[in-house]
């Protein structure tokens, strides 16, 4: 990764949780054409993203979630 990428992932970080998901979502929301099964305009979406950040639950941080998909990309 570049060191503007790596600057600009630090930075985002650093912003509050409900910052952070309101700039994931925008940044989702740029990107052209659809992802498969994932939506931001679907109904609850939104809601579903509160629950999440309000159940308890553990997080995963994103270099786990991150490793997981190349694993299974590189399957």
């Amino acid at each position: 990764m570049s060191t503007a990428h790596d600057d600009l992932l630090k930075s985002a970080r650093a912003l509050p949780e409900s910052e952070r998901i309101l700039l994931a979502t925008e940044l989702i929301d740029s990107i052209p054409g659809t992802l498969p099964g994932l939506s931001v305009d679907e109904p609850g979406f939104e809601t579903e993203l509160e629950r999440r950040f309000h159940d308890g639950t553990k997080s995963v941080s994103w270099e786990n979630v991150s490793q997981q998909l190349e694993d299974d990309l590189n399957k």
